[in-house]
């Protein structure tokens, strides 16, 4: 219990006393009701909680998550519970034979969520482009009896259910990235270095990726400065005949090795550990804000 969850907390309390306090005046006062007020009111509070207090913009915080419980999660229970009312209606009609239907439903969802728990982490040590894990090492990795990630599988995509292919989208065409960055034209499309952004731009999803198409340049363009050409890290080279390749060349800074050098050396007197270097993947957006707000300490 730190002090912003305290203060949360506090904040909701608060929050939920006024709202009983209006909800039985409006109730006694103006003959107001109940479903009706209880129907406006939980919207308000939906709407609060996904549009307000968490919109997702920083890293505290996806608000985007609790989106998707509250509009989906929410309508997809109260189907439950209509269903389970259909199904009770149906039992005094029919008698028997809707428990039989039930029944057999409910052995075939088992045997399935089954097959795929039993089989969830056949695929668990194989990596990128047909890569194994070596476990034959001194240091293994334990195998993990369930891969809750892959029974779930494609349950909350959305493409998966509309059958949606990003080839239709045309990421790769010139002409929607021109639209986008503003070039003229399109050669060798290099991305800027963010390393060094202040801390607002990663904050807000949308800002940081305007900010980084208003600085995309062509790698080839004459008037971009030799300098700004060297530090570049990432394009991708729209000239290729195929699809176009995204290309990585990770640029040494000299002057951050020497001080990591000198911080090595100086723990080292100390009788201190220290990694020489870490260097950090991040499959996506997620993953980093969670590391950031779970190990602070460590990505500092």
């Amino acid at each position: 219990m730190d002090k912003a969850k305290i203060s949360r907390l506090l904040t909701l309390s608060l929050i939920s006393i006024i709202c009983f306090a209006f909800k039985y005046f409006f109730i006694f006062h103006f003959d107001i009701s109940f479903k009706f007020f209880r129907f406006g009111l939980i919207t308000s509070v939906i709407a609060y909680l996904t549009l307000i207090y968490d919109t997702g913009n920083s890293f505290k915080s996806h608000g985007a998550y609790n989106r998707l419980f509250l509009y989906f999660g929410i309508p997809i229970v109260y189907f439950f519970l209509y269903f389970k009312l259909v199904i009770y209606r149906c039992y005094k009609k029919y008698g028997k034979l809707i428990p039989i239907v039930v029944a057999v439903f409910l052995v075939f969802l088992i045997f399935k969520i089954n097959t795929n728990y039993y089989c969830s982490c056949d695929y668990w040590d194989k990596g990128f482009k047909n890569s194994k894990i070596d476990n034959d090492v001194s240091c293994k990795l334990e195998k993990p009896r369930v891969c809750y990630e892959i029974i779930f599988d494609n349950v909350f995509d959305a493409i998966f259910y509309s059958k949606d292919d990003c080839k239709n989208r045309r990421n790769d065409d010139p002409e929607i990235v021109k639209e986008y960055t503003k070039l003229k034209s399109i050669t060798k499309v290099a991305y800027p270095r963010v390393e060094k952004w202040e801390h607002t731009h990663t904050c807000n999803y949308y800002y940081y990726r305007d900010s980084v198409m208003k600085q995309v340049f062509n790698l080839d363009d004459p008037n971009k400065p030799e300098k700004l050409k060297k530090l570049n890290e990432v394009y991708v080279d729209f000239t290729v005949a195929e699809n176009p390749q995204v290309n990585i060349e990770l640029k040494k800074d000299e002057e951050l090795i020497k001080n990591r050098d000198r911080i090595f050396q100086d723990n080292i007197k100390k009788e201190k550990v220290i990694f020489k270097n870490v260097l950090f993947f991040f499959i996506d957006s997620m993953s980093r804000n969670h590391f950031k707000r779970k190990l602070p300490r460590v990505y500092e």
